[in-house]
């Protein structure tokens, strides 16, 4: 299964938007935002270094519908399981980027064991047909009580 140009492309659109208008807010609130490497965002999971932590960001996610990767789509560790310190996931009810500890987000999905082929379902372990990666579907709800931060928009 090939993703079609114009699903890549939007999506590749709307994470850069997402990423620029987080770096923007961060710096607005005084704090140290730098980009990370090549290197670092496609193996290690991390878009930017504030005060030297690493920080992955995510965006246009819903209140009700908040995938979290623990596998991509070529079998390898998801961005759960990246290097990053912090995941920034925006939550546009919220307006707000909504801040995690990586490691408490992965230590969340491992009560999660049933499988599941509808991408409807949530808190089962989800793959789409013919590829390797395995997400959870969840709700912000959920995981609110893990959330570290917020930067708010508008």
């Amino acid at each position: 299964m090939t993703v079609k140009k114009s699903r890549y492309d939007y999506c590749f659109r709307t994470g850069a938007n997402a990423e620029q208008r987080f770096k923007e807010l961060v710096e607005q609130s005084g704090l140290e935002c730098s980009a990370s490497s090549q290197k670092e965002n496609m193996i290690d999971k991390i878009d930017f270094f504030i005060n030297g932590k690493g920080v992955d960001v995510k965006g246009n996610k819903h209140l009700n519908s908040i995938w979290l990767e623990i596998r991509n789509v070529k079998g390898n560790n998801g961005w759960l399981y990246g290097k990053s310190d912090y995941i920034a996931i925006e939550v546009v009810e919220l307006n707000a980027f909504c801040i995690f500890e990586t490691k408490l987000l992965a230590e969340f999905t491992n009560q999660f064991t049933s499988v599941t082929q509808s991408k409807e379902d949530y808190y089962k372990l989800y793959t789409r047909a013919n590829r390797s990666d395995v997400i959870i579907k969840v709700k912000y709800d959920d995981i609110k009580h893990l959330e570290k931060f917020r930067v708010n928009y508008k």
